[in-house]
């Protein structure tokens, strides 16, 4: 099992630069000391700089890149489904849509029920090669509407979601206020 964080998965791009350093010193025959090696590093530096961000933002997307370079499934996207919960009040089945913003190195989960809305405060990744399993695991903070403050306080918690072929979620939850319970979701839309 490979924990995956999503910050992480980009730092093999940042060998980018002296690769390509190296390969202009050598097609220009300059030495890496001399003023015309040095004068290469600002070139490198811009393209590199411009490539790399490029490619965490959206290159990374490509199918070409999954699977050896990229590692981590592109989630981004609307899901829609449901979640049970153990609470005092719950009405089961909740009605439930997570929004997936992603980017390479940065994953960001909105989930929102009739009655509140959870925002992520840190999410990543865990991959089970051995049994072909990817789990999305995020912590939140969740802000019930002042409305159903009363019998629904704010609280913390963290979910772990298993990615079935690309298209839908599942996996528990669990919060500070010693409950749990159940998501399913499955994609919508990109």
């Amino acid at each position: 099992m490979e924990v995956i964080n999503t910050k992480n998965a980009s730092y093999p791009l940042f060998a980018l630069p002296v690769i390509s350093w190296v390969v202009l010193l050598m097609v220009y025959g300059v030495a890496p000391v001399s003023w015309e090696g040095l004068k290469l590093i600002s070139v490198v530096i811009t393209f590199s700089s411009c490539l790399v961000g490029l490619f965490i933002k959206h290159l990374w997307k490509w199918r070409i890149f999954r699977g050896w370079l990229v590692l981590v499934p592109n989630l981004n996207g609307k899901w829609e489904g449901n979640m049970t919960s153990d609470y005092k009040d719950a009405v089961n089945p909740i009605s439930t849509t997570i929004t997936i913003h992603q980017k390479l190195n940065k994953i960001v989960c909105d989930l929102k029920t009739g009655e509140s809305h959870s925002k992520s405060l840190i999410a990543g990744f865990l991959i089970d090669d051995d049994r072909k399993e990817i789990c999305l695991i995020y912590t939140y903070s969740n802000q019930p509407d002042n409305k159903h403050r009363n019998h629904s306080e704010i609280h913390n918690g963290t979910a772990g979601l298993t990615l079935q072929e690309d298209r839908s979620l599942s996996g528990h939850y669990w919060t500070d206020r010693n409950t749990k319970g159940d998501i399913t979701m499955t994609k919508v839309r990109v």
